[in-house]
């Protein structure tokens, strides 16, 4: 079916916002505390965990290649590629608006302006997505979905929150949930006009 860009997020509202601002810290902030036959500590950091240990590896590239490979056998190709080009794009326009942000005068209130930027830019091509495309399709459900998820950078507010939290640095923990929660209410406000 097609998806209309308008409905993709707005519908959910600030349920969605606050279930992502307060879930996502929380699950960070929960395996980094919990004890190690929980959560062993070389797997909490999944990407260093990969790294380290060829068993996370290969699990990792065996999921990826039947999520592949599930994708190709439900005739699904036209999707997978699509969400495939969505990704490189996104990743490109990434580091492009991390690239800015580097260089940018910004206020001090908080060190990391890459994920409020990441985050507005995501809420920002939603909104041109809702006002400039009236109807859905294949491209325009995955540039609202994989792409603008892919800019998003709600996981990594919720590492800079947590992080900051368990290091002692509660008021600048509050001072990134803050900020971050301005740019997805903006945005859940704007797709809701």
């Amino acid at each position: 079916g097609s998806l209309h860009a308008k409905d993709h997020l707005a519908h959910l509202g600030f349920p969605y916002l606050i279930a992502s601002l307060v879930l996502g810290p929380l699950a960070y902030y929960a395996g980094a505390v919990a004890p190690e036959w929980v959560v062993p500590k070389d797997v909490a950091k999944i990407g260093e965990g990969t790294r380290a240990d060829p068993v996370l590896r290969g699990v990792l590239v065996a999921v990826i290649a039947g999520s592949l490979g599930w994708e190709v056998v439900s005739g699904s190709v036209p999707e997978l590629l699509a969400g495939i080009a969505m990704v490189i794009g996104a990743v490109t326009l990434g580091d492009w608006v991390g690239f800015a942000v580097d260089r940018a005068p910004l206020p001090g209130v908080i060190p990391n302006w890459g994920t409020p930027a990441a985050n507005a830019t995501a809420g920002a091509l939603l909104f041109v997505a809702k006002v400039s495309v009236p109807g859905g399709g294949l491209l325009v459900g995955k540039f609202c979905s994989t792409f603008v998820g892919c800019v998003s950078a709600f996981g990594a507010f919720s590492e800079d929150v947590a992080q900051n939290w368990l290091e002692d640095r509660k008021g600048l923990a509050v001072r990134v949930w803050a900020v971050n929660f301005v740019v997805g209410a903006a945005a859940v406000l704007a797709l809701a006009m």
